[in-house]
């Protein structure tokens, strides 16, 4: 009869609730005791009657606990698994938001009942039907997880291919957007699919439980042990294979987001890229357009030049053709002579003919003459307007030069100041960091030291300012982290795009360049081509000069021997010949002359032509020149331009960075000053509390000392009993001594004037159970114990009017009162029966206490220091801790909603708080009612030791 429970034997299910393994109920043996061997003889007949109807009272009133018992046990079951259930929807809902958590196995105990005959052989058989669809619903889960595995693989693939093919510039930007639009739909159909995945995996999940339920109803008698074991096992793996599926979906929407976003940026930086292709492609149209004009022109011009050409080829032969005429008329001058009048006047018609044409000649040079010239001025307008604006150029950019370095010194001015700012923002944050640490340090002593000077009934320290200061810790390094990876981000972003620019620039420069200088070869060939044809041309005519000036010397000759031999001759007729081939040769000579004229000014017409050629090529070669020179500072005024354009990006670059970081800044000033205000709040709201805990510490010391006086009060009962039970054993031994059968036999049994001992019977325990305890349970044992504390000894013992008043009994109450303690055996088996009694109560008492610990370590949140330092504690700790005034303290008070957003803690949190007040005041009861069963245990143990002396 020590007081003290044995603890059960529990097994460690993977669940976070305990279970307990259940045992046989041991049944109190009733055994007939030794001293009633003289009862048996002297009342046969009183005796058997109330034994039996005893019997069947207890009988009756255990059978009926045993039915209240089992519906407990349903009743706690069901609120059990509505909590696994809400918890699987939580765990789901933090699936989604990124978080896994692990929720142990829960493991109902059946309830154990007498052992029924089945009709089949082999006992209760599973329903078939319902383990087969549980296990269709399991295996169809991984092979729809494994489809949309193998479409996501696919549709990489195909992103990989139009990745490759992008880089290598094999699409167009029409296909690519198109093939883009179809990848973001593919992505939605992938999306909905993984929705629907996932609503049908959780409803198969909820068809397994509830087939699973189905089968728990379906067994008629408990399985064996084994059973149990590998039906478990294999639960447990399903439900593994579930997770796992699980997280393969998570994993997979992961996968799937960070593709999307790939996809999204490198569709941004080919947008980019193809905008900027798209102005370099217009520009160079542009340039195309004006290089095809001025080719226009030159083609012109030179079609011009072409026909002069031909022109002048056409005379040069024709020219021939009338030296070869010449040529044949002068051999043949003095055969026919009389032809030659007929010649000449043919040959004055084509001299005529040919003036003509020379006039129009001219006429067509002086024009190209004049061409030349405008052409010559109108280069040089374009020159000088050229260098005009180059000059103005070169100034435009010399302000703008300047502008921005004005700019740049405000820049580094700004981040000056900025860095000045970070590194007093730095020091800030190492203040903080300090100050924290030191605060956590004392926070750490303070509790350890309170944890060490704490007794039953002492508060804690409310948990709300170390979980303000956790949760600041947090942010704070969270905050410190962000901003170092935004930093680093920023810098490769800065490093690509410099190196992505050289390579675009370089491509232009090419792409500007080479055609250029291929048109300009092209031309400058063209040139060359024309004037050699030209140099080919002069050097054929000069022959034909000197031919016909040969010739000229040749006829000069003839006509000197002619006369020669016309003096030799003495006719008349002769005379007459010679007169007439005098004449003629006079006007032939005058015809050559004039020839010779034509030739010299023909050959005047050629140098001029000459010099005009000459002074074309210094034209072409000065403007080859200029050309050279304005490309060169063409690239200059390019090279320049893309430098100042990479200055101002990166001027505006800076100006933008430093404006995010003075953002960035600024806000963060702005939580500091928030932070310090929550902080300032916060210690008012700490001093609020201390300041009710005081309260409460009051109040529980007035709570002491009334329970010391009702203790005095109980002890002065128990003097009071002991006396009794001195005087009843007075009257034993003289009621065996003096008394007779027949006054026995005309007495009766009086019933016990306490109504209480004959409804208290033994509680045979069925099983233990395992208690997580919900609110309804809680005001289940607070009405137990409320009885317990209301309970009574028979009145005969615990008043002490009846105590004072035996001395002037008369005989009547004497002789029942010996009646009542002649039947000593029973009395002695109802306070046995009635101390077992309370210690299964007192068993129960702990198991529950034990279990209700549990709830608050589980109910605390997991990052709290108060649970580590709760689970560090003993069971003594534990119930200063559920029996403290912070307890009370939250228990007057309502929980808010908004602390949980307030301290950043778990959205269970509230529920929890709730739960722990109704705790802490269902604790207040059980030590209350623990007391009292104590002391009453104590006076049963007085009175048996009494007994036996």
């Amino acid at each position: 009869m020590s007081g003290i429970p044995k603890k059960s034997d529990t097994v460690q299910s993977s669940s976070a609730i305990p279970v307990k393994i259940a045992k046989p109920s041991s049944k109190l043996s009733i055994k007939p005791s030794r001293t009633g061997s003289l009862c048996k003889s002297q009342l046969r007949t009183p005796r058997t009657i109330p034994n039996k109807h005893t019997l069947e009272i207890q009988f009756m009133n255990k059978h009926k606990r045993l039915v209240q018992y089992k519906k407990d046990l349903i009743e706690k079951q069901r609120p059990i698994m509505d909590l696994y259930q809400n918890l699987l929807e939580i765990k789901k809902h933090l699936a989604e938001f990124g978080k896994i958590v692990e929720i142990e196995e829960i493991k109902l105990i059946s309830i154990e009942e007498p052992e029924r005959k089945s009709d089949h052989p082999c006992g209760d058989v599973l329903n078939q039907e319902i383990v087969q669809n549980m296990k269709s619903s399991i295996e169809n889960i991984p092979k729809a997880l494994m489809g949309v595995c193998q479409n996501l693989v696919g549709r990489r693939a195909a992103i990989v291919e139009l990745l490759e093919s992008v880089s290598q510039a094999e699409i167009e930007s029409t296909d690519l957007a198109d093939r883009i639009e179809t990848l973001k739909d593919e992505g939605k159909e992938l999306k909905n699919s993984l929705d629907v995945l996932i609503t049908q995996s959780e409803e198969r999940i909820n068809e397994l439980v509830k087939n699973w339920y189905t089968l728990l109803d379906s067994k008629s008698q408990e399985p064996s042990n084994v059973r149990l074991d590998e039906y478990e096992n294999q639960l447990k793996q399903k439900d593994a294979i579930l997770q796992e599926s699980k997280h393969m979906i998570l994993d997979l929407q992961k996968k799937l987001e960070e593709k999307r976003n790939n996809h999204e940026k490198t569709i941004s930086e080919f947008e980019i890229t193809i905008k900027e292709y798209t102005e370099t492609i217009k520009k160079l149209n542009h340039e195309l357009e004006n290089e095809k004009r001025t080719s226009n022109e030159i083609k012109t011009r030179n079609v011009g030049n072409g026909q002069t050409i031909k022109n002048l080829r056409q005379k040069l032969n024709e020219a021939e053709a009338k030296l070869k005429e010449v040529e044949n008329k002068n051999v043949d001058l003095s055969k026919k002579l009389k032809v030659t009048q007929d010649q000449q006047r043919q040959k004055e018609n084509i001299w005529s003919k040919e003036k003509e044409e020379l006039h129009k000649n001219i006429k067509d040079q002086d024009k190209l003459l004049s061409k030349l010239t405008e052409d010559r001025n109108s280069f040089q307008t374009r020159l000088e307007t050229t260098e005009f604006k180059k000059k103005t150029g070169e100034e435009n950019l010399i302000n703008e030069v300047q502008s921005l370095k004005l700019q740049l010194q405000n820049v580094n001015d700004e981040l000056n100041k900025c860095q000045i700012e970070k590194a007093e923002a730095k020091e800030k944050y190492e203040s903080l960091e300090k100050e924290l640490e030191k605060l956590g340090h004392e926070h750490e002593k303070n509790m350890e030291s309170i944890s060490k000077q704490m007794d039953w009934g002492k508060s804690l320290p409310s948990p709300d300012a170390q979980a303000e200061l956790y949760s600041e810790l947090l942010a704070t390094k969270v905050t410190l982290r962000e901003l170092e990876e935004k930093i680093k981000n920023y810098e490769k972003e800065s490093t690509k795009w410099a190196a992505e620019r050289t390579t675009l620039l370089d491509k232009l420069g090419n792409i500007h360049t080479t055609p250029d200088i291929r048109r300009q070869e092209e031309i400058i060939n063209k040139y060359k081509s024309l004037l050699q044809d030209s140099e080919n041309k002069l050097n054929e005519k000069s022959i034909e000069v000197a031919k016909l000036n040969a010739e000229l010397k040749h006829l000069k000759i003839r006509q000197d021997a002619l006369e020669e031999q016309n003096l030799n001759c003495p006719t008349d007729e002769l005379r007459k010949m010679v007169a007439d081939g005098r004449q003629k040769l006079s006007e032939i000579m005058k015809k050559s002359m004039e020839n010779e004229q034509k030739l010299a000014c023909y050959e005047n017409t050629i140098e001029k032509q000459h010099k005009q050629m000459n002074e074309m090529e210094n034209l072409l070669r000065v403007r080859d020149g200029l050309i050279g020179m304005i490309k060169a500072k063409k690239d200059e005024l390019l090279m320049e331009k893309d430098s100042l354009t990479r200055y101002c990006k990166d001027v505006r670059n800076m100006l933008a960075e430093t404006r995010e970081d003075l953002r960035v800044k600024s806000e963060v000033i702005r939580d500091l000053q928030d932070k310090l205000e929550k902080k300032e709040k916060t210690c008012i709201i700490l001093e609020k509390k201390i300041r009710e805990l005081e309260e409460n510490l009051a109040y529980t010391n007035e709570k002491r000392f009334k329970l010391q006086d009702t203790i005095g009060s109980m002890e002065k009962e128990l003097q009071s009993t002991k006396a009794h039970v001195n005087q009843m054993a007075e009257l034993q031994s003289r009621y065996d001594l003096g008394m007779t059968h027949s006054k026995n036999n005309n007495l009766k049994p009086l019933p016990s004037q306490n109504p209480t001992f004959e409804s208290l019977t033994f509680h045979q325990q069925s099983g233990e159970f395992n208690l997580d305890l919900p609110i309804r349970e809680m005001d289940n044992i607070r009405r137990r114990l409320y009885k317990l504390s209301n309970f009574q000894l028979p009145v005969s013992l615990s008043k002490p009017e009846n105590r004072e008043g035996t001395k002037s009994c008369n005989l009547l109450h004497s002789t029942k009162s010996l009646y009542t303690f002649n039947n000593k055996n029973a009395y002695q088996k109802m306070i046995e029966l009635e101390s077992k009694r309370y210690e299964i109560l007192q068993k129960q008492t702990d198991e529950s206490y034990e279990n209700l610990s549990y709830l608050l370590r589980l109910s605390m949140p997991s990052d709290s220091p108060v649970r580590d330092k709760c689970s560090e504690k003993a069971d003594s700790d534990v119930t200063s801790l559920v029996t403290g005034s912070h307890l009370l303290s939250e228990s007057d008070q309502p929980v808010k909603a908004t602390s949980n957003k307030k301290y950043g803690l778990n959205p269970k949190l509230h529920y929890n708080k709730i739960y722990l007040t109704h705790l802490s005041e269902t604790y207040k009861d059980l030590n209350d009612s623990l007391t009292i069963i104590k002391n009453t245990l104590t006076e049963v143990d007085e009175m048996k030791n009494s007994r036996n002396k």
